[in-house]
């Protein structure tokens, strides 16, 4: 059997399914958009350009150097080069700042050819380039999250018209880098909607930058509360425009905190590394740190995106989820000496022709198409797996599977994280945060922000119970193999099947209900479920099923499912004011089968929460995973809807 990595016919070279505003490279090197006749930078010099421009003329870099935080916005991504300007400056002079905040909207991204052939510009910028292209998405629609140097420098990047991304984002910018084309070629980017955005978005400080003076610009900021002002221009531009917001306040610093994390998994580790990144110190406190009880503690998770047709907040937070997870996890050192994912891919075999119509119609999905997923037929199946299917599959080449329990571990081994050996049995609130207590009384430590991430186990605090979580039993079965018989992707097919790993394979899993409301015992290994997972490994791949007939293990665990399919991630209400939240208490859980997907982004969007950053998905999106809604629709409706 062939290499799976190219089933015949793939198009897997078209990377991004890129799409962009048609440019054109003219004779002179210069850049040229012919959907707007402009250029992209100037060829008298665009990064010293840029440097007067933008970070001169936002008083940068030193408004930041005494802050702890700043976020900057701009209108027009291009080529990048304002936020590698930006970074740049950031490395060479940060001050007392923790984090740089980058936010930039792309209604029609560059390929990232001619973005790497644009900023072949500028050697002197380096790693910094280098870091930039390695992590530019494909040009889906909605919003990016880009990490660079450990955490330090953030890039939200939006793609989509102006006005509409930026009405979705929920952030406090300090500073604005007013760019895209010129407002006589590209008036849609300056038009009274996008200073709407701009106005309600700034930061009371907020100080503006632009090349242009036009009077429509400045008359539109003008009547935001901006005072605008002429500045020397760069090169042949006598003027440019300089902004400041009238009411001057200086945002007070956040004050240090003590962060604790009650659950080990995967939601409680991608929390505490998020914070840690953040150069906070977490504690992590579980009774069995290191032997993750739940899904977590499987010897294989599978890593794929949770497909939906339609355009609701279910489908966006899974679109979301899974571009932020593909970014994350390519950002992860290596696990045990290997890449912290396995992206051998994930065949998703259609059982029938319906689902394989629906298959079809999933592919043409920008975050399935543009990350070279692709329907396959029956032979490309075969070629594949080396077992017939008429109905054929769909196949997505970007995931594959981890190791959780050893990711967990992974994720805790930082400096600024301490794990604690012990189950937390109450907590309550006290004048400087919140107590933990243990089942004797005694007080395991204080903090002034806690995150329950311990699945289940959260409705144990009174504090806690109203939440309408649902425990499903999942068992996986490990089967004796042989390298050389089967797939060595992921195949799905109601049930999944693994590849070769440690000369076995992992068929699974179960997904039965549990009738305990709070289990008082861990479900136990039962034969019918082996059995069942064997049945559906038959059922969907009979002559490999007849090969995998020896059951050396098995492993029965919990998942925590809510009612919307949507995780809990965010500040915890108070049940007896759903208008208000328990101040430092917060929930990352309910996340069901998915949580190697969605939990690094419910942390991220918790400390965007916490530090005040730009949310990492849109606002609505946020909304609809927030702890409260649940209690909200009590209120409205008199019960929880199943």
């Amino acid at each position: 059997m062939s290499d799976h990595e190219t089933p015949p016919d793939d198009k897997a070279d078209n990377k991004t399914g890129e799409a962009g505003p048609e440019p054109r490279w003219r004779e002179d090197g210069a850049l040229v958009s012919d959907r707007f006749g402009d250029v992209y930078f100037s060829r008298d010099g665009g990064l010293d350009e840029t440097r007067h421009v933008f970070l001169k003329g936002c008083g940068l870099p030193e408004r930041w150097q005494s802050r702890d935080r700043f976020t900057i916005a701009e209108t027009g991504f291009g080529t990048g080069l304002n936020m590698l300007a930006t970074w740049q400056a950031f490395r060479d002079s940060p001050g007392q700042c923790r984090q740089l905040n980058l936010i930039s909207v792309e209604a029609y991204p560059l390929t990232r050819s001619d973005m790497t052939r644009a900023l072949d510009e500028w050697p002197e910028l380096g790693d910094l380039r280098a870091g930039l292209l390695a992590q530019y998405p494909p040009p889906e629609p909605g919003v990016h999250r880009l990490v660079f140097d450990g955490g330090r420098v953030c890039l939200t990047l939006l793609i989509g018209e102006a006005a509409a991304m930026f009405g979705q984002l929920r952030a406090r910018v300090d500073a604005w880098f007013l760019d895209g084309f010129s407002p006589s070629k590209n008036p849609e980017m300056w038009r009274e909607e996008v200073m709407d955005q701009v106005a309600r978005l700034s930061a009371p400080d907020a100080v503006a930058a632009s090349f242009t003076v036009a009077r429509a610009v400045r008359d539109r900021l003008s009547a935001r509360g901006f005072a605008c002002n002429k500045a020397p221009g760069f090169g042949r531009k006598r003027d440019m425009l300089v902004a400041h917001r009238e009411v001057l306040i200086r945002p007070e610093p956040l004050p240090d905190r003590r962060f604790a994390i009650i659950g080990a998994g995967i939601a409680g580790s991608a929390m505490a590394a998020a914070l840690a990144a953040r150069g906070q110190a977490v504690t992590v406190i579980d009774p069995h740190p290191g032997l993750e009880r739940a899904a977590s503690g499987n010897p294989v998770g599978i890593v794929m995106p949770r497909l939906h047709l339609g355009d609701d907040p279910v489908s966006d937070f899974n679109r979301s989820a899974w571009r932020f997870a593909t970014a994350w996890y390519d950002r992860l050192p290596p696990v045990d000496g290997a890449p912290a994912l396995t992206d051998c891919g994930v065949l998703q075999l259609a059982r029938d022709a319906d689902e394989a119509a629906r298959f079809q119609r999933l592919a043409r999905l920008p975050n399935v198409a543009s990350r070279s997923g692709t329907v396959v037929d029956g032979e490309q199946v075969h070629f594949l797996t080396g077992t017939r299917n008429e109905h054929g599959g769909l196949w997505l080449p970007e995931a594959g599977w981890v190791r959780p329990h050893r990711l967990c571990q992974a994720l805790r081994q930082h400096e600024a994280i301490t794990v604690v050996d012990k189950a937390v049995a109450r907590i309550r609130p006290s004048d400087s945060g919140w107590d933990l207590f243990d089942a004797t009384g005694e007080v395991i430590l204080s903090a002034d922000v806690v995150i329950v991430a311990n699945g289940l186990d959260s409705r144990l605090y009174p504090q806690l119970d109203w939440q309408p979580l649902r425990p499903k039993r999942g068992q996986i079965t490990e089967l004796v193999a042989e390298a050389g018989h089967g797939p060595n992707c992921i195949t799905t097919f109601g049930h999944y099947l693994s590849p070769v790993i440690d000369g076995r394979r992992i068929v699974g899993a179960s997904y039965d209900r549990w009738d305990d409301a709070i289990p008082a015992n861990w479900p136990d290994v039962r034969d019918d479920s082996d059995d069942g997972n064997r049945a559906a490994l038959a059922a969907a791949m009979p002559a490999l099923a007849g090969m995998l007939r020896h059951v050396i293990g098995s492993r029965a665990a919990l998942r925590a499912t809510t009612p919307d399919h949507l995780p809990l991630a965010g500040s915890a209400p108070d049940p007896e004011d759903i208008a208000a939240v328990l101040p430092g208490l917060y929930l990352l859980t309910g996340l069901g089968s998915t949580g190697l997907v969605t939990a690094p982004l419910c942390a991220e969007t918790i400390c965007a929460s916490l530090f005040d950053e730009p949310l990492p998905m849109a606002d609505t999106t946020s909304a609809a995973i927030a702890p409260a809604r649940f209690l909200e629709r009590v209120a409205k409706r008199g019960q929880v809807t199943v």
